[in-house]
């Protein structure tokens, strides 16, 4: 399943097959069903017309690698679980399914572009299919996983029930186990299999059967056998998709509101081409609270209002309901934004005296407040006008209800008019281009592994008593000012990196320009 095999395994061969109560028939596995030249299709697979199911077959490549992902005699697991997922992809295809593979050869592919082929390439379901081993060589039962906690996604439980189900019975192996569906956190905790992590679509993993078991190896290598487990996630699949995959539409809010308290209403079906659902599982998560909506059966609408007035930004609706067969709505998370107009504004500059030397830059710092005196929604737009000097941005956007934009001098001493507006409303405020005694100090603090901007990092003068220290804007750049004329230490930090500590010479009606790269603490 993974890389890391050799000691994961010996623990989870322990852990699974030991404290597990594993439970073991008598008779052998019942292999009925190969050489015939087909197998049954049933009627419920018309279910599987028109879905798009992204199927994938567990490592591939390094076949040079001596031991890796083999069965005692040599059977490599990436060439078995490439042959079952090529007859699913047979019997998929046949009954209509859209199908998508994220390998079609034994070539190596990534965790990480295994999620991302999944979440782009226009399928709605992942399956990722694998062999397990552990060290105990009787091990061998059918296992499936399913991401973090059991409701983090419900309709991956569903997927994964109707899977397990499919193959544990098709392959009808000698050993079971009562606990059949398991949580990836439980060999990674708080993290879970990243190929299942950071796939965005409902999902589930298959451990089929054990490899290290020599006589489920000897099986296996027998393509009839891979196409009898391949059959056994075809049924599950069509029982699942027969079961209906009901999909909810979010008719309102909006996607950007004024209102706090906006209706939530929610079309619902059942996948089924009904209505039928199991009323009392419906309800909306806002955010994190659970709300129980006003259900509609007549129209299948439901409409529910916030607990409480929800605060400016972002906020996210997903309904929850099962349908009369118990499957879970496919998930929808929709986003939209609480955004009231700016009531009030106000401006600063930072500092409000610079050299007229057409390079000396000063921050202007906008503050926007809605009716109630809250900070804006982020991304609110301030324009800028300036009757002097250069705007580096004309157009800024607010962060926290703050937004951040610079204005340069010129070579001419001037008296500055500049004016923020949002709406109906304006902030003026003023600045100046001329002679000062100080000198002042600006660049940007990046990390120096990422090369992005550092917020907040601390730009200190050790020697200066007044105001010694400023803090860098969220895009990483820092002005100093009011900086007294000759040598000063200068000491450079932010929390979780390196710091720099020079020795600057400071001339008067000047500008020093001083990026710096931060690096991160091992």
């Amino acid at each position: 399943m993974f890389r890391k095999i050799g000691v994961i395994g010996l623990i989870i061969g322990v852990v699974f097959a030991g404290c597990a109560r594993v439970q073991i028939k008598k008779e052998p596995p019942v292999i009925s069903t190969l050489g015939l030249p087909s197998y049954p299709i049933p009627l419920y697979a018309s279910s599987l017309k028109g879905q798009k199911i992204c199927l994938d077959p567990g490592h591939g490549g390094d076949a040079e690698v001596k031991n890796y992902k083999r069965g005692p005699t040599g059977v490599r697991e990436a060439e078995v679980n490439l042959r079952v997922a090529q007859y699913l992809r047979e019997f998929l295809e046949q009954s209509g399914a859209q199908v998508y593979m994220t390998r079609t050869a034994d070539y190596f592919v990534g965790l990480n572009e295994r999620s991302y082929f999944a979440n782009t390439c226009g399928a709605e379901f992942f399956v990722s299919m694998h062999h397990n081993a552990v060290s105990n060589p009787k091990v061998n039962y059918t296992t499936t996983w399913y991401h973090a906690d059991p409701d983090y996604e419900l309709i991956n439980l569903d997927l994964a029930r109707y899977l397990q189900d499919g193959i544990a019975n098709t392959l009808n192996l000698p050993q079971v186990t009562p606990r059949p569906l398991r949580t990836d956190y439980s060999i990674y905790p708080g993290a879970g299999f990243a190929v299942l992590r950071n796939t965005k679509i409902p999902a589930a993993l298959v451990e089929a059967s054990f490899h290290s078991n020599p006589e489920e190896e000897q099986r296996l290598a027998d393509p009839d056998y891979n196409k009898r487990e391949a059959y056994g996630y075809f049924i599950g699949l069509a029982k699942f998709f027969f079961s209906g995959i009901p999909k909810a539409t979010i008719l309102s809010p909006p996607a950007i509101i004024a209102d706090r308290t906006p209706e939530l209403k929610v079309q619902i079906t059942d996948g089924l081409g009904g209505k039928e659902i199991i009323p009392s599982s419906l309800f909306f998560k806002l955010d994190t609270t659970r709300i129980i909506p006003t259900y509609d059966a007549t129209s299948a609408i439901a409409t529910a209002k916030p607990l409480t007035p929800l605060a400016n930004n972002y906020h996210t609706l997903q309904p929850v309901y099962m349908n009369l067969h118990k499957t879970n709505v496919y998930p929808v998370k929709y986003v939209f934004q609480v955004a009231p107009p700016v009531n009030d504004l106000s401006m600063k500059i930072i500092p409000w005296l610079i050299p007229a030397d057409g390079e000396s830059l000063a921050a202007i710092l906008i503050t926007a407040k809605d009716e109630a005196g809250d900070p804006v929604a982020d991304g609110t737009i301030i324009e800028l006008t300036a009757d002097n000097g250069s705007l580096v941005y004309t157009t800024i956007s607010t962060l926290n209800g703050v937004a951040v934009g610079y204005i340069r001098s010129t070579t001419v001493a001037a008296d500055v008019i500049l004016t923020a507006r949002s709406g109906q409303r304006t902030a003026v405020s003023s600045l100046k281009f001329d002679i000062t005694k100080w000198g002042l100090l600006t660049g940007v603090v990046t990390d120096a592994q990422r090369a992005r901007p550092i917020e907040n990092a601390k730009i200190e003068i050790t020697s200066m008593v007044d105001h010694p220290t400023t803090l860098t804007y969220r895009d990483g750049r820092y002005i100093l000012d009011e900086i007294a004329a000759g040598e000063q230490s200068l000491l450079v930090s932010a929390d979780g990196y390196q710091p720099i500590k020079l020795w600057i010479t400071v001339e008067p009606n000047k500008t020093k320009f001083i990026n710096f790269s931060l690096n991160r603490i091992p």
